[in-house]
């Protein structure tokens, strides 16, 4: 038989295999890689002026959200202080009206004025009006009047009932004066009330002929009661001639 001969290489020179895998290590492509400290580093980079500029300015941010805190705070105390002292003065004005009347409810009204919520003024002097007309004390009613303060269309109705306890009081020609003032601003809506009251008020004061020309304009407003301002016409008539 043919021997086979043994091929053999020299220790010193690789083999082909190795050759190739040492070169396809040697020329592997490197991934670009970003270690820990260079990522932190950026990081830090960012982060070091603001972390720097919120230790500067600390006791400032702390002292403003202590000054909100504490304004918030008293803001709610006090709220809850207004709800409840209007609570009880709500039912303090209840038990007044409820267990009270006449002279005995205008001095606990006078009383309790003194000290409720100013919210409450406006109805509590109402309230004292409406007494005070019931006891006939009419100047003490027109001292009410006076310390009520309303403005707009409001105002105007006041002034009617300021006129009214004006003429109750005797002082029908201030009352007079002073619905003809009103007359003069007064909307559209208010005349027929105003002119109804101005004819009682003058035909109350004894003044028959301004009673008599008041009711006539009347007849001519759109929503006045024409059967009861012709009887008035006709009763006047008889009286100024009679």
């Amino acid at each position: 038989m043919r021997r086979l001969r043994r091929i053999t290489h020299d220790r010193a020179t690789p083999h082909p295999i190795r050759r190739r895998k040492q070169f396809m290590l040697d020329n592997k492509p490197k991934m670009p890689t970003q270690g820990p400290a260079g990522l932190s580093g950026e990081v830090a980079d960012e982060v070091h002026p603001f972390l720097k500029s919120l230790s500067e300015n600390i006791v400032t941010i702390i002292v403003v959200v202590v000054v909100f805190l504490a304004g918030l705070g008293g803001y709610l105390i006090y709220k809850d202080y207004q709800e409840t002292n209007q609570e009880e003065a709500a039912n303090e004005m209840g038990e007044i009206l409820l267990l009270t009347e006449g002279e005995l409810r205008r001095d606990a009204l006078e009383g309790f004025l003194d000290r409720a919520p100013s919210s409450m003024e406006q109805s509590i002097l109402f309230e004292l009006i409406r007494v005070s007309l019931d006891l006939e004390e009419y100047d003490a009613a027109l001292g009410y009047w006076d310390r009520i303060e309303v403005e707009g269309s409001t105002e105007k109705v006041l002034a009617m009932g300021r006129a009214r306890t004006l003429s109750l009081a005797g002082r029908h020609d201030e009352a007079l004066a002073l619905l003809d003032e009103l007359r003069l601003s007064v909307p559209e809506s208010f005349d027929l009330s105003l002119m109804r009251l101005y004819a009682s008020i003058a035909e109350t004061s004894g003044d028959l002929e301004t009673a008599k020309a008041t009711y006539e304009e009347m007849l001519a407003m759109s929503q006045a009661d024409v059967a009861y301002v012709k009887f008035k016409i006709a009763r006047l008539a008889e009286e100024i001639g009679g």
